[in-house]
């Protein structure tokens, strides 16, 4: 079995294919993650693997590459795997996370630095510590001689058995129960309605669970008590005076209670017993739960934002602080906080105060006098008064509130936990607490007014007027927020961002569509500010959660004023050159808007620059053009800004050309010899056989240093800049796909369709795909010639090879931050 020719990527699909088929598998930041489906309870991490493509790569490196990664990205915070994996073509290695795992509390490493550099002198004092426990626990496998091992270690190893599991504490024992109602409540032999009438609920049962050893019962304060494969419950006096107990067994042989089992830890830490038997109240069910529209922010991230929030205040801040949820809607922010006494509650309709009363009359664990109607955005805190202190007009703030708004050091026990509304004054589809559209609904309030010079163009965001009247009017207090991640980095935040000065304590971001009613592939945090304390936003790091809550790792987000890569490649437009080869599109500098970016032969109609490409500018282009195409837009790079690189760019050569390869390339490349000559055919035509001479033979002498450049850049020399230009391996290689693309094209016979020796490759997949009745162009799978679909996609294949190559570096030269 020959692998050495595959690139990493067939390589890592290759070994899933022949000894991993039996479970999923994904590929991240951690380059071969092997998990379980559990349901529920979502994939379980049973392998985190280091991929390298040959073989001759050193095992011990691979692992150290590994951890620090896992380290980098806090990987060891969530739940961790059984092993750790190092693999290439000839190998693959095994290590019990366990060994390792101490690693992680050490206090003493820098996790910041780049895993894959392994020159650091961190990389290499972190390999000499773990040389000995990695040579004395490997378990090292050859494909060639031990595949039949490797399948049965994996078999008899790699299950969910004996996997580090997740810890319960006072904090999530709420949300731990919400995922048992969903995976064990059914499985348990009950009426639970019936059950429901004479005051059996299932929150007894998951108490039993919870406090349990060996599948028992530990504590005899529970109604309920588990007993191995059954519960015991409801004891009862027998007419002979003796006592009966009644119980309940499982319907499936009790497999949904040992899967959920198998991935929590029981019982918690008893210093946590007391306080969740006596907190049982928190579990029982709400007889109003919704109505429609009622519940914006979903259950999973309200009990998440609340595990940040102990996090980040302490496992008592529910007693030692006060909470005030300013935009309420039906209160389903507060459900599962315990203090009553602390936690107010205002919402701007009228109808979702009767609904969260409602839910007071039914066990919702608020006081009624806390619950009350205000408009943030116009009413005032506080009870105006004349000179004798007579009321002229009551606050509908509670006395209570208001004297903690005026105290200082109140205020800063005070915690502001809301999820606003993220609706914009310029967009058409509103997204408010009722669910409805409202006309200005960013506009014609007081705060807006109030605030529009601090705010400028933020003055659009209805979350912006909430965040600066709570940071000017509630000075000193914990802001507590759900909101999109604009405020921390976006071009329209940053007068926002000279006032807003919060020291940054907890926060984790999630995909903005598993909100109701909230559109679009974009990323919503949770953050935790102190706003007693001043500093400039610079730098955020969150942790990650997919919609299903797993955690994916952190990201950082960069709050200071730097250039962006708009304002950077300026320097280098040449619109005034003798000859402009054609024109780039740039868009605004961030990821939602890299869709609008190509490379046309003319300048276009929308409201963004054309960037002119000449043979001075043409690399500069190139790299700009890559920098935002080589990374694919997702919901969490979204709303990331691209920034004006530092200047390490500017010596690497190899980058500044494979860029080049990247754009000549891609398929938003949009330059079509039916629009003018065509300057970007890439090949000589002996090399693609085409039957005569082409207008423009400027690219392949650009390439090859043919090209004079009079008008020099100051940035380089004229030596630098019309030499050869050398490519990596990876850019010969799109290049060499690209040139069979072509080659393909031109052996073509034309007597059905008309031949175009100058065409481009927009010209020939145009050719080959055809375009549908809107006269757009079809997809590659569309096209009717396979020979073609299979040369178009190794082309494809090729550009993603070579940008994943390029990935690390557009954050090393600083074009992207994280």
């Amino acid at each position: 079995m020959n692998l050495s020719n595959l690139t990493e990527e067939k390589l890592k699909s290759k070994i899933k294919d022949l000894y991993f088929e039996d479970f999923n598998y994904f590929g991240d930041k951690i380059d071969f993650t092997i998990t379980q489906n559990l349901g529920i309870l979502g994939e379980i991490n049973l392998l985190w693997a280091e991929a390298k493509n040959g073989k001759d790569s050193c095992i011990y490196k691979s692992f150290i590459q590994l951890i620090l990664t896992i380290g980098k990205y806090r990987y060891n915070t969530q739940q961790t795997p059984k092993f750790l994996g190092a693999f290439d073509a000839e190998k693959f290695a095994f290590l019990p996370f366990s060994c390792i795992q101490e690693v992680f509390y050490q206090n003493d490493i820098n996790w910041s630095i780049t895993p894959s550099n392994h020159k650091t002198e961190q990389f290499q004092t972190l390999l000499e510590s773990l040389k000995l426990t990695l040579k004395n626990e490997i378990i090292l496998f050859s494909y060639e001689n031990q595949s039949k091992e490797l399948i049965n270690f994996i078999t008899q190893n790699l299950t969910t058995d004996e996997i580090n599991k997740y810890e319960i504490d006072k904090n999530n024992f709420v949300s731990v129960y919400f995922k048992w109602v969903e995976v064990v409540k059914n499985s348990i032999s009950i009426d639970w309605e019936r059950a429901k009438q004479v005051g059996i609920l299932d929150a007894d049962f998951y108490l039993a669970d919870l406090l349990s050893l060996d599948n028992s019962t530990i504590t005899d304060k529970l109604y309920t008590i588990l007993r191995g494969s059954y519960y015991e419950f409801n004891k009862k006096l027998t007419f002979l005076g003796t006592q009966t107990n009644e119980i309940a067994n499982f319907k499936d042989s009790q497999k949904a209670h040992q899967k959920f089992w198998s991935v929590y830890k029981r019982p918690p830490r008893e210093e946590f017993w007391e306080y969740i038997i006596e907190r049982r109240d928190l579990l029982v069910a709400q007889d109003v739960r919704e109505r429609k529209g009622a519940f914006f922010t979903p259950s999973i991230w309200v009990q998440k934002s609340q595990e940040y929030l102990a996090k980040a205040l302490g496992e008592d801040w529910q007693e030692e602080y006060y909470i005030w949820d300013c935009a309420g809607g039906t209160g389903n922010l507060l459900s599962g906080l315990s203090n009553p006494r602390n936690i107010f509650c205002s919402t701007l309709d009228k109808p979702d105060v009767d609904v969260i009363k409602e839910r007071i009359k039914n066990g919702a664990n608020l006081f009624e006098n806390h619950i009350f109607q205000f408009d943030f955005l116009n009413d005032e805190f506080f009870d105006k008064v004349d000179e004798k202190g007579n009321v002229l007009t009551e606050s509908k703030v509670p006395k209570k509130l208001q004297e903690i708004l005026k105290d200082e050091k109140k205020r800063q026990k005070l915690v502001i936990y809301i999820n606003p509304p993220y609706a914009e004054a310029t967009t058409a589809s509103q997204v408010t607490r009722t669910g409805k559209n409202k006309d200005l609904v960013a506009r014609g309030n007081k705060i807006c007014q109030r605030y529009k010079e601090i705010l400028g163009k933020a003055n659009n965001e209805l979350f912006a007027q909430f965040f600066i009247r709570i940071y000017t009017e509630i000075s000193g207090c914990i802001l507590g927020c759900f909101s999109t991640l604009k405020y921390l980095n976006s071009q329209n935040f940053i007068k926002f961002r000279e006032t807003f000065k919060a020291h940054f304590l907890e926060g984790f971001i999630v995909p903005a569509d598993t909100f109701d009613n909230v559109r679009g592939q974009f990323p919503i945090g949770f953050l935790i500010w102190d706003t007693k304390q001043k500093e400039t936003i610079k730098n955020v790091r969150l942790d990650i959660f997919d919609k299903n809550g797993r955690f994916l790792g952190q990201k950082g987000f960069c709050g200071e004023r730097v250039k962006s890569i708009n304002q950077w490649i300026k320097r280098y437009d040449d619109k005034k050159a003798k000859e402009v080869l054609g024109y780039m599109e740039n868009p605004t500098p961030d990821f939602q808007n890299t869709k609008f970016l190509c490379i046309i032969n003319k300048i276009g109609t929308r409201h963004n620059n054309y960037y002119a490409l000449s043979k001075t500018s043409l690399i500069f282009g190139g790299i700009y053009f890559t920098i935002r195409q080589a990374i694919p837009a997702t919901w969490l790079n979204d709303r990331d800004q691209f920034y004006a690189p530092n200047s390490l760019w500017e010596e690497d050569k190899e980058f500044q050309s494979d860029c080049l390869a990247f754009a000549l390339f891609h398929g938003q490349n949009r330059i079509t010899s039916t629009n003018g000559i065509n300057h970007f055919i890439p090949f000589t035509e002996s090399e693609v056989g085409a039957k005569s001479a082409f207008e423009s033979n400027f690219m392949t002498e650009f390439i090859n240093g043919k090209i004079k450049l009079d008008d020099i850049n100051s940035l380089f020399t004229e030596s630098k800049m019309s030499e050869k230009l050398e490519f990596s391996p990876e850019a010969k290689v799109v290049f060499e796909a690209g040139r069979e693309v072509y080659a393909y094209y031109h052996a073509q016979d034309f007597r059905a369709k008309p031949y175009n020796v100058n065409a481009s490759l927009y010209d020939i997949k145009e050719f080959f795909q055809g375009r549908n009745a809107k006269g757009v162009m079809n997809p590659p799978s569309k096209a009717e010639d396979p020979h073609y679909k299979s040369l178009i996609a190794t082309l494809t294949e090729s550009i993603n090879t070579l940008a994943k190559k390029l990935e690390p570096k557009i954050y090393e030269y600083g074009f992207l931050r994280e």
